[in-house]
Protein backbone atom coordinates (compact mmCIF):
# COMPACT_ATOMS: atom_id res chain seq x y z
CA UNK A 1 0.00 0.00 0.00
CA UNK A 2 2.98 2.34 -0.12
CA UNK A 3 4.41 4.22 -3.05
CA UNK A 4 8.08 4.71 -2.21
CA UNK A 5 10.77 6.94 -3.68
CA UNK A 6 14.39 5.83 -3.71
CA UNK A 7 17.04 8.53 -3.23
CA UNK A 8 17.52 10.45 -6.46
CA UNK A 9 19.48 13.55 -7.44
CA UNK A 10 17.90 16.77 -6.15
CA UNK A 11 17.23 18.15 -9.66
CA UNK A 12 14.85 15.27 -10.37
CA UNK A 13 12.77 15.53 -7.19
CA UNK A 14 10.14 17.88 -8.64
CA UNK A 15 9.50 15.71 -11.70
CA UNK A 16 9.53 12.54 -9.61
CA UNK A 17 7.17 13.97 -7.00
CA UNK A 18 4.81 15.01 -9.79
CA UNK A 19 4.90 11.47 -11.21
CA UNK A 20 4.48 9.89 -7.76
CA UNK A 21 1.50 12.10 -6.94
CA UNK A 22 -0.04 11.30 -10.33
CA UNK A 23 0.41 7.59 -9.60
CA UNK A 24 -1.02 8.03 -6.10
CA UNK A 25 -4.08 9.87 -7.51
CA UNK A 26 -4.66 7.09 -10.04
CA UNK A 27 -4.35 4.41 -7.38
CA UNK A 28 -6.84 6.35 -5.21
CA UNK A 29 -9.24 6.47 -8.16
CA UNK A 30 -8.96 2.65 -8.33
CA UNK A 31 -9.69 2.40 -4.59
CA UNK A 32 -6.10 1.71 -3.49
CA UNK A 33 -4.88 3.66 -0.48
CA UNK A 34 -1.23 4.66 -0.90
CA UNK A 35 1.41 6.90 0.61
CA UNK A 36 4.69 8.30 -0.62
CA UNK A 37 7.70 7.55 1.53
CA UNK A 38 11.43 7.86 0.88
CA UNK A 39 13.28 4.69 1.85
CA UNK A 40 16.88 3.49 1.84
CA UNK A 41 18.28 0.17 0.58
CA UNK A 42 18.19 -1.33 4.09
CA UNK A 43 14.45 -0.57 4.30
CA UNK A 44 13.95 -2.15 0.89
CA UNK A 45 15.73 -5.37 1.84
CA UNK A 46 13.77 -5.71 5.11
CA UNK A 47 10.28 -4.88 3.77
CA UNK A 48 7.99 -5.90 0.97
CA UNK A 49 6.52 -3.02 -0.97
CA UNK A 50 3.62 -3.35 -3.36
CA UNK A 51 5.09 -0.55 -5.48
CA UNK A 52 8.67 0.64 -5.32
CA UNK A 53 9.93 3.39 -7.59
CA UNK A 54 13.68 3.63 -7.90
CA UNK A 55 16.37 4.75 -10.28
CA UNK A 56 18.02 2.03 -12.31
CA UNK A 57 21.01 2.45 -14.60
CA UNK A 58 20.63 0.42 -17.77
CA UNK A 59 23.22 -0.24 -20.41
CA UNK A 60 22.25 -0.79 -24.02
CA UNK A 61 24.01 -4.15 -24.13
CA UNK A 62 22.13 -5.54 -21.11
CA UNK A 63 25.30 -6.22 -19.13
CA UNK A 64 23.70 -4.91 -15.91
CA UNK A 65 20.87 -7.47 -15.96
CA UNK A 66 22.69 -9.88 -13.66
CA UNK A 67 22.85 -7.16 -11.01
CA UNK A 68 19.12 -6.37 -11.19
CA UNK A 69 17.54 -9.77 -11.95
CA UNK A 70 19.78 -12.50 -10.50
CA UNK A 71 18.46 -14.28 -7.43
CA UNK A 72 22.01 -13.88 -6.07
CA UNK A 73 21.53 -10.09 -6.17
CA UNK A 74 18.35 -9.82 -4.12
CA UNK A 75 18.73 -6.78 -1.89
CA UNK A 76 20.91 -6.23 0.18
CA UNK A 77 23.33 -8.19 -2.08
CA UNK A 78 22.48 -6.13 -5.15
CA UNK A 79 19.72 -4.16 -6.82
CA UNK A 80 17.17 -6.97 -7.30
CA UNK A 81 14.64 -4.99 -5.27
CA UNK A 82 11.68 -6.95 -6.66
CA UNK A 83 13.19 -10.14 -5.20
CA UNK A 84 12.66 -11.70 -8.62
CA UNK A 85 13.76 -15.28 -9.20
CA UNK A 86 13.54 -17.41 -12.36
CA UNK A 87 15.54 -20.64 -12.81
CA UNK A 88 15.89 -20.27 -16.60
CA UNK A 89 17.08 -16.69 -16.30
CA UNK A 90 19.41 -17.59 -13.42
CA UNK A 91 21.04 -20.31 -15.56
CA UNK A 92 21.83 -17.75 -18.27
CA UNK A 93 22.99 -15.04 -15.85
CA UNK A 94 25.29 -17.47 -14.01
CA UNK A 95 27.07 -18.60 -17.18
CA UNK A 96 29.62 -16.00 -18.26
CA UNK A 97 30.06 -17.81 -21.59
CA UNK A 98 26.35 -17.54 -22.41
CA UNK A 99 25.28 -14.22 -20.94
CA UNK A 100 26.56 -12.05 -23.79
CA UNK A 101 25.47 -14.26 -26.68
CA UNK A 102 22.78 -12.96 -29.01
CA UNK A 103 20.63 -16.05 -28.36
CA UNK A 104 20.90 -15.59 -24.59
CA UNK A 105 19.93 -11.92 -24.87
CA UNK A 106 16.82 -12.97 -26.83
CA UNK A 107 15.96 -15.52 -24.15
CA UNK A 108 16.51 -12.97 -21.37
CA UNK A 109 14.29 -10.45 -23.18
CA UNK A 110 11.60 -13.08 -23.68
CA UNK A 111 11.60 -14.09 -20.01
CA UNK A 112 11.56 -10.50 -18.72
CA UNK A 113 8.87 -9.46 -21.22
CA UNK A 114 6.66 -12.35 -20.16
CA UNK A 115 7.10 -12.08 -16.40
CA UNK A 116 7.69 -8.31 -16.04
CA UNK A 117 9.52 -8.31 -12.66
CA UNK A 118 9.97 -4.55 -13.00
CA UNK A 119 8.15 -2.00 -15.10
CA UNK A 120 10.26 0.88 -16.43
CA UNK A 121 8.42 4.19 -16.33
CA UNK A 122 11.01 6.23 -18.20
CA UNK A 123 14.19 5.68 -20.14
CA UNK A 124 16.43 8.08 -22.00
CA UNK A 125 16.99 7.08 -25.59
CA UNK A 126 20.31 8.02 -27.15
CA UNK A 127 21.05 7.26 -30.76
CA UNK A 128 24.60 7.19 -32.02
CA UNK A 129 26.05 6.44 -35.42
CA UNK A 130 29.14 4.22 -35.42
CA UNK A 131 31.21 3.05 -38.37
CA UNK A 132 31.02 -0.67 -39.18
CA UNK A 133 34.84 -0.58 -39.10
CA UNK A 134 34.87 0.18 -35.38
CA UNK A 135 35.20 -2.97 -33.28
CA UNK A 136 34.25 -3.53 -29.62
CA UNK A 137 32.17 -0.36 -29.36
CA UNK A 138 29.79 -0.89 -26.42
CA UNK A 139 27.54 2.08 -25.72
CA UNK A 140 26.80 2.83 -22.10
CA UNK A 141 24.23 5.45 -21.12
CA UNK A 142 25.62 5.67 -17.59
CA UNK A 143 29.38 5.84 -18.18
CA UNK A 144 29.23 7.51 -21.60
CA UNK A 145 29.90 6.02 -25.00
CA UNK A 146 33.67 6.34 -24.80
CA UNK A 147 34.04 4.46 -21.50
CA UNK A 148 35.86 1.55 -23.17
CA UNK A 149 37.59 3.44 -25.99
CA UNK A 150 40.96 1.93 -24.98
CA UNK A 151 39.52 -1.42 -26.18
CA UNK A 152 38.43 -0.20 -29.66
CA UNK A 153 40.12 -1.01 -32.95
CA UNK A 154 39.41 -0.37 -36.63
CA UNK A 155 39.31 -2.85 -39.47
Amino acid sequence: DEVSEKNLPEKHHEQINTALNYLKDNLKYLGVKSSIKEVNEEDISKNNYDILIYKRISTTDGSEREYYFSENRISPNGKNFSKYSNQNLQAILSDTERINSKESQKNINSILSEEIPTLPLFMYVKNILVSENLNNFRPNSYLGNTWNSFEWWLN
